[in-house]
């Protein structure tokens, strides 16, 4: 395994950066039935994929509030269906007259929808 292997394990993973990690599989994070929480990751120059799930469950988030987004990218190695954002960078606000509609950790612009017929919002509102 990469830089973290965990089996038959939980994990809080936060803030963390991984760079130039290898292994046969999982070259940054190897789950094997495990459970992780992954908050904020980066992630670059990673082989032979970023995240390798074998029975494990994740989840993923940045740390943008509502009515933020960050400009993530799908870690490599999981399934399109399962993806995990990373590599988030800094947060922007939603442009004036579309919200996250009060969920916090959108990863990209296209979570900012348009505000409901008879409602509006500033940049960056929540809802």
């Amino acid at each position: 395994a990469g830089a973290m292997y965990l089996e038959s394990s939980t994990a809080s993973i936060s803030g963390a950066s991984f760079t130039s990690c290898s292994a046969g599989a999982g070259g940054t994070i190897y789950l094997s039935s495990s459970t992780a929480a992954i908050v904020d990751m980066t992630a670059h120059g990673n082989s032979p994929e970023d995240i390798f799930s074998a029975g494990a469950t994740y989840t993923c988030a940045n740390l943008c509030d509502a009515g933020q987004y960050g400009n993530c990218e799908a870690a490599t190695g999981l399934a399109a269906s399962d993806p995990c954002y990373i590599n988030c960078g800094m947060c922007s606000d939603c442009p004036a007259g579309t919200s996250t509609n009060g969920i916090a950790g959108a990863g990209s612009n296209s979570s900012c929808e348009a505000c409901s017929n008879g409602y509006a919002s500033q940049a960056g509102a929540s809802d």
